[in-house]
């Protein structure tokens, strides 16, 4: 999961890695749309496709960014919202199946975020990053990887010789792991064996680092951090501190009978000039705009719980309640790591996975039963669109400057126009066609004339590789 708030000051990044999983998928795109997610850097994506595979379980309203091949279940992707590609005019830097990289440009310079898939069939890992992913690290480059290696540096048990080396090429090209140590840690899932790296460049800080308590239904938990870009000044420094506690609560989360009350008190104790100037107007207002603000600050609604109606097409109420009870099996698994919770964690999982699958084949024939008349999705996605499933002939039509509205006749002029009937032979074809029909009307074996000229081993293959291999066979 990744959340792009401010191109400008502010990112919130995560990861996950869906293990080609459909259910994993399914149940990552209703999490980014609850929580209207910017951007999610995602390994081992659950794709389609054998040339041109294509990302399965896209949220409406997000665009994809991957160089996928054949070995999709083994690649990397990013999944960035179209209205923030738009903005910060994305441009993808992916490189090949397991690297997705994309730009996003702001006021403040071009963050890159780069997802990476390091299989564990790899032998020589410096080959991969010099050749691959040493020319797209930059300053304010933030990287997830799926490591496939030991390292204690990101919570491993242990440390073996691939994670030794995974670590002195980080060094090498400047880049720091923002992973936190799970002594810092509010919450350690259980079930993984911590080969996730979160990596940042020189001019990014991270302030906030953690394993949210969602199940990912993948063997790698989510990953969720905060990331800055690295103040120029002191100044800028102070000047975020001092916007940061000052903002006005939306609407949403006031108290509207609190907030009217004091805004009336307020206003009683305002002296209105009778012949106001137009400084004397900008002062009011001023007072005006911070007597407003400071009654909306005083009137938050501190209960206030927000309630997120946004959904896929398929989520359901007994969903979310199925996703909760699987959250808190998983949570207590993790505290608590004995095999009864695990067990528990198991069982709710796959009931999750499975009304999973029913809801989106409910979604599905809904969808089809729009239209009473179909059996599939393209037949009702064209009576809605108002598309006609014929084309009707013209009621008349012009043919050598005479007008004929009879429908026969306009069928067999079409006809003639779009199939005309095939033009005469010249003298160059007679002696081709004259050949042919000997050898049809033959019954002995074809003998290719003396005087014919040779076939070359290239016209052989051309005339070979122009063969349509769907077609039945025949005599010709």
């Amino acid at each position: 999961m990744v959340t792009f708030r401010h191109p400008a000051v502010t990112l919130t990044q995560g990861v996950v890695n869906l293990r080609h999983s459909r259910v994993a998928s399914s149940s990552l795109a209703q999490i980014i749309v609850e929580n209207v997610l910017d951007i999610v850097l995602i390994q081992e994506p659950f794709a389609k496709g054998h040339q041109t595979p294509s990302i399965i379980n896209i949220p409406p309203g997000y665009v994809a960014f991957h160089c996928l091949s054949e070995e999709h279940a083994y690649g990397a992707a990013i999944l960035v919202k179209l209205s923030l590609a738009k903005s910060c005019r994305a441009i993808d830097r992916s490189r090949s199946n397991h690297i997705a990289a994309v730009d996003l440009h702001s006021a403040h310079g071009t963050f890159r975020f780069i997802s990476t898939y390091l299989r564990p069939s790899i032998k020589n890992i410096a080959d991969q990053f010099s050749t691959d992913l040493s020319c797209l690290f930059t300053k304010l480059s933030i990287v997830s990887v799926d490591s496939n290696a030991l390292s204690k540096v990101w919570n491993s048990k242990l440390t073996n010789s691939r994670g030794s080396e995974l670590e002195l090429l980080i060094a090498n090209h400047f880049l720091r792991v923002l992973n936190r140590q799970l002594d810092d840690l509010d919450f350690v899932p259980a079930g993984t064996s911590f080969l996730d790296i979160s990596l940042a460049g020189s001019a990014i800080t991270c302030t906030r680092w953690f394993y949210p308590t969602i199940p990912s239904f993948s063997d790698h938990p989510y990953i969720y951090f905060e990331i800055n870009r690295s103040p120029s000044s002191a100044c800028s420094t102070a000047q975020a501190q001092s916007r940061a506690p000052n903002s006005t609560p939306h609407i949403s989360r006031i108290c509207l009978d609190k907030f009217r009350l004091k805004v009336a008190d307020a206003v009683m104790n305002l002296v209105v000039q009778t012949n106001p100037t137009t400084s004397t107007i900008d002062d009011m207002i001023v007072k005006l705009s911070a007597l407003i603000s400071s009654a909306a600050k005083s009137s938050k609604d501190p209960t206030y719980i927000p309630v997120s109606t946004r959904r896929t097409p398929w989520w359901t109420k007994e969903l979310w309640v199925l996703r909760h009870k699987s959250r808190q099996a998983f949570k207590l698994w993790s505290v608590q790591r004995t095999e009864s919770n695990r067990q528990a964690f198991k069982a709710h999982k796959a009931t999750y996975q499975r009304e999973i699958r029913n809801a989106k084949l409910s979604s599905w024939n809904k969808l089809c039963d729009s239209q009473p008349s179909s059996s599939d999705l393209f037949s009702a996605l064209k009576a809605k669109s108002g598309k006609s499933s014929n084309v009707s002939l013209p009621s008349s039509i012009s043919f050598d400057g005479s007008i004929s509205s009879n429908p026969t006749e306009i069928l067999k002029k079409c006809a003639e126009h779009f199939f005309p009937s095939p033009t005469l032979s010249t003298q160059a074809h007679a002696q081709a066609e004259k050949l042919a029909a000997s050898f049809s009307q033959s019954s002995t074996a074809f003998v290719v004339p003396s005087n014919s000229p040779p076939i070359s081993q290239e016209e052989l293959s051309n005339a070979i590789t122009s063969l349509n291999l769907k077609s039945a066979p025949g005599a010709d």
